[in-house]
C-alpha cells in the first residue's frame, strides 16, 4: 500500500501506458522483455515523483541517456550467440614441402663387324684367278672389329607440394555448457545494470 506517492503496481493495473515512448535499444524485439523486467523489479515500489506524468518523463530521459552505452554491451554478447560453443579452436596451417629424388642411369653399347678383301696387282699376265684377268700378285685380307662401351648419367629431380591443414574443435580448456551459461548470465547482468540505473526514479523509503 502506497504511503507517499503511487506504486508501480497501481499504475500497471490501471492500464496506464508507461513505456509508450521510443528509446534506443539494440533489438526492438527485446524492448518488451526489458520493460517487463523493470516493472517486475519495481512492482511494489513507489515512484519518486508527485505525478505519474513526471515519473514517465524522467524515465524516458533516463533510458535515452543510458541505453546507447548498454546497447554496446548487448551487441557484444550477441556476437557470441553465433559462436559455436563446441568449437573454440580453429587453426589453418599453410605449408610447402620439397621432395628431391636422385636418379642414376647406365647404358651399354656393343658393336662388332667382320670383313674381307682382295688386292690384285697386274704387271703382266702370269696367272688367272677365278674368272679374273691375269695378275702379277694378289693379297687377301680378313678384318674383325668389335667395340664395347658404357655411359653413366646422374641427376636430381625436385617436386614442391603445397598443402593446407585445418584444425577445428574443442581444446578441452572449458566445457561448452559453461560457455553457454556465461552468455546467459551476461545478458542478465546487463539487464540488472539497467534496472539499477533507474533506482533513483523511485522512493527509497520503504
Amino acid at each position: 500500500m502506497a504511503k507517499y506517492t503511487t506504486q508501480i503496481r497501481s499504475i500497471v493495473e490501471s492500464g496506464y501506458p508507461i513505456f509508450d515512448f521510443e528509446y534506443p535499444i539494440f533489438d526492438p524485439a527485446y524492448k518488451g522483455v526489458l520493460e517487463k523486467k523493470i516493472l517486475d523489479w519495481y512492482y511494489f515500489r513507489e515512484i519518486g515523483f508527485e505525478t505519474v506524468g513526471q515519473f514517465k518523463h524522467f524515465l524516458k530521459a533516463k533510458l535515452n541517456i543510458i541505453m546507447p552505452y548498454y546497447n554496446e554491451h548487448y551487441k557484444a554478447v550477441e556476437i557470441f550467440k553465433t559462436y559455436d560453443p563446441y568449437k573454440n579452436k580453429n587453426v589453418t596451417i599453410n605449408d610447402k614441402r620439397t621432395t628431391t629424388q636422385e636418379s642414376t642411369g647406365k647404358s651399354d653399347t656393343n658393336s662388332s663387324g667382320t670383313g674381307s678383301g682382295k688386292s690384285v696387282f697386274s704387271d703382266t699376265p702370269q696367272a688367272k684367278l677365278q674368272g679374273l684377268d691375269y695378275a702379277t700378285n694378289m693379297t687377301e685380307t680378313d678384318t674383325n672389329d668389335s667395340t664395347t662401351g658404357s655411359a653413366i648419367s646422374t641427376g636430381n629431380a625436385s617436386t614442391i607440394d603445397e598443402y593446407t591443414q585445418t584444425i577445428a574443435g574443442h581444446d578441452g580448456m572449458k566445457y561448452p555448457s559453461g560457455i553457454l551459461q556465461e552468455i546467459r548470465e551476461t545478458f542478465l547482468n546487463i539487464d540488472k545494470l539497467i534496472i539499477d540505473e533507474l533506482n533513483d526514479l523511485f522512493m527509497n523509503i520503504y
